[in-house]
């Protein structure tokens, strides 16, 4: 077998599946492992994060950037300016650690707080409130940034 330099088997960006070896200089012993598994054994929470849009009276269209919660979360829109994300049993009681995020309305540029609240096992409920004075209303939320975490 020909030598192989580390840069050999470092090409590219790395998938969650892609596999790395681990070594215990203290026994020698071997282990090896996914990005994907290393991620979630290391964190207390399981976490989604993705950037929210939405327009007029149409459901907010989401742009996932990382999920571990083990399903697609579904977002709608259940009236004006109320946002919900569905996922069957992700939420359970005693376990969702709140996240509060900031945005700009779309429409106005006013500072928007967000925050991301339980409202079952299977449902959270996105509450925009515009801190600048104004008010809030569909078609606001551009590329707004929501993080939800679900302790283990």
């Amino acid at each position: 077998m020909a030598n192989k330099k580390y840069s050999d088997f470092n090409a590219g960006t790395p998938e969650s599946t892609d596999i790395s070896l681990f070594g215990d200089p203290t026994t020698g012993s071997l282990e090896k492992a996914t990005l994907s598994t290393i991620g979630v054994a290391a964190q207390p929470y399981l976490e989604y994060a993705a950037t929210i849009s939405q327009t007029g009276t149409n459901d907010p269209v989401a742009t996932v950037q990382y999920n571990q919660l083990g399903g697609t979360v579904v977002w709608s829109r259940a009236g004006s300016a109320d946002f919900r994300a569905t996922l069957v049993g992700a939420f359970p009681a005693g376990k969702l650690v709140q996240i509060t995020t900031f945005a700009f309305d779309a429409q106005t540029s006013e500072p928007l707080l967000l925050t991301v609240a339980r409202i079952s096992d299977d449902e959270l409920t996105l509450v925009p409130t515009d801190i600048g004075g104004g008010t809030f209303g569909d078609g606001s939320l551009d590329n707004a940034s929501v993080v939800i975490r679900v302790a283990k």
